[in-house]
């Protein structure tokens, strides 16, 4: 027996001994590529949200564009990162569309049309507008874009390549509308008093906002309703 458990001892000490070796040879590959100047980009692809949601999807949205109310052009962002040395200028990186992945007409949405990655940092962002006024129904559509090296970047991994984006026209309450908006802050959603909310506050959404903040817009909410007489009531006091 105990020769049995010396023999696992020595074979877990092996193994650990060719791992500890491939990781510092990784790591030392990676060093590598960074002093030599190589660099590549990446999307981010999770995000923590909050201590109740945990880490999100960040390189896919979805959007709802009938939660922007008299915004024609409705951009999102994504977060790119840069592997490798910082840049002393702005430099210029590319993306594809990938149609066959892709349900959208190309009129719904675009790029820039000169995309720079910025001197100096390590993280920007990649911008995709959705043309709201060509969006003609209430289907869901999609387009995906893919990273693909030039001259100046390679790829930093390749399953953080991607982003897609998920939007439509429908008709519906946004997530941020939960029980406790109802109850407390604005009451029951309606298309229609979500339009007031933007008239009277210039605002469209209640994330990120504290009680105070939140109490403040329904009150702003609840005086431009009894200003218009408009048929719809607010809870907040």
């Amino acid at each position: 027996m105990m020769m049995k458990k010396e023999n696992c001892l020595q074979y877990f000490v092996w193994m650990f001994s060719i791992l500890l070796a491939l990781q510092i040879q990784g790591c030392n590959s990676s060093e590598l590529d960074y002093y030599e100047g190589n660099r590549g980009l990446y999307f981010e692809r999770y995000r923590f949200a909050s201590l109740e949601e945990g880490y999100m999807r960040s390189d896919t949205v979805k959007l709802v564009l009938s939660h922007y109310p008299g915004v024609n052009e409705i951009r999102h962002p994504f977060k790119i990162l840069l592997i490798g040395d910082l840049l002393s200028e702005d430099t210029e990186y590319d993306m594809k569309r990938i149609d066959s992945l892709s349900t959208a007409t190309e009129d719904m949405v675009s790029l820039s049309d000169k995309l720079l990655f910025k001197k100096g940092v390590v993280a920007d962002s990649l911008w995709v507008t959705i043309h709201k006024d060509k969006v003609k129904d209430e289907k869901e559509y999609c387009v995906v874009y893919q990273l693909v090296d030039n001259e100046n970047f390679g790829l930093g991994y390749s399953d953080c390549t991607i982003i897609k984006v998920w939007f439509s026209n429908s008709i519906s309450a946004p997530l941020w509308w939960n029980d406790e908006v109802v109850n407390i802050f604005l009451g029951e959603w309606s298309q229609e008093k979500f339009e007031a909310l933007v008239m009277a506050t210039g605002i469209l959404t209640f994330e990120g906002l504290s009680a105070t903040e939140k109490r403040l817009y329904s009150l702003q909410l609840k005086h431009y309703i009894e200003e218009n007489n408009l048929p719809m009531t607010v809870p907040a006091y």
